[in-house]
């Protein structure tokens, strides 16, 4: 948990620094997904985890060691839409590869929970 909080501190610090640039979202956006793609490697230490570039977001895939995987996306950071922020819902569901967008039935989580949550939708994979 210190490090899902240290990782969440990190990713604030990007997203509040001022970037002297003309598009600084750009910038903020790729390396938002960079730190959220790390924080998801801290929660997930033996899974491969690809990252997908996205603007204003973050997503991408965990793949077990045995193939399963899962693909996740959070919320756009520069506004929360109906009370949701990047910290609070972060989609995920399964997939049949890293290149399934598409997916299973869409699941919700916070980072505090996110972990738990993706473990038992591994667990109750079948494939």
């Amino acid at each position: 948990m210190d490090q899902l909080k240290t990782d969440i501190n990190k990713i604030k610090k990007i997203l509040n620094a001022d970037y002297d640039h003309e598009r600084p979202d750009v910038i903020r956006s790729k390396k938002f997904g960079r730190a959220f793609a790390t924080m998801i490697k801290h929660m997930f230490p033996d899974c491969e985890i690809i990252q997908s570039n996205c603007y204003c977001e973050a997503s991408g895939f965990i793949k077990k060691p045995n193939g399963k995987i899962i693909y996740y996306s959070s919320e756009d950071y520069r506004w929360p839409i109906m009370g949701r922020t990047w910290t609070s819902s972060v989609l995920y569901r399964t997939a049949e590869s890293v290149k399934d967008y598409t997916g299973g039935s869409n699941n919700f989580s916070d980072l505090e929970h996110f972990k738990e949550n993706v473990e038992k939708l591994f667990e109750r994979m079948w494939y």
